[in-house]
């Protein structure tokens, strides 16, 4: 069966990146831009893992992790790609439910397929 990913990233280029990356590989992929959508599209789709941006504008990427794990109680896998390197950013990500967390600069998107693969496998 497809797997499905939704990217959660107001940068344009970059979620096209994502999606490209992820279409090569056969998932289903849903982008959203807006941070006031995302989460109402999340129950539509059904993911099977998020690629969740910190940094996006109105709704935080905190509070979209935030609602996701602890208010919808969803089980769904979690991977914050951000800039932010600051402290307590990464500790409080993974304290809200996120399953990893990964410095976008650190990381290709081709890379991200085995990451994305390992968790899905959990």
């Amino acid at each position: 069966m497809q797997k499905k990913v939704m990217i959660i990233e107001d940068n344009e280029m970059l979620s096209d990146m994502y999606n490209f990356k992820l279409w090569i590989e056969w998932y289903k992929v849903f982008v959203e831009n807006n941070s006031e959508t995302a989460l109402a599209n999340f129950k539509k789709f059904e993911p099977d893992i998020i690629l969740l941006d910190l940094m996006m504008p109105i709704v935080s990427g905190f509070d979209i992790l935030k609602t996701i794990k602890q208010d919808l109680k969803s089980d769904v896998k979690i991977i914050v790609l951000s800039n932010l390197n600051g402290t307590g950013d990464k500790e409080k990500a993974l304290s809200l439910g996120a399953d990893k967390y990964i410095l976008k600069s650190s990381l290709s998107p081709k890379d991200l397929i085995p990451e994305i693969k390992e968790l899905l496998q959990k």
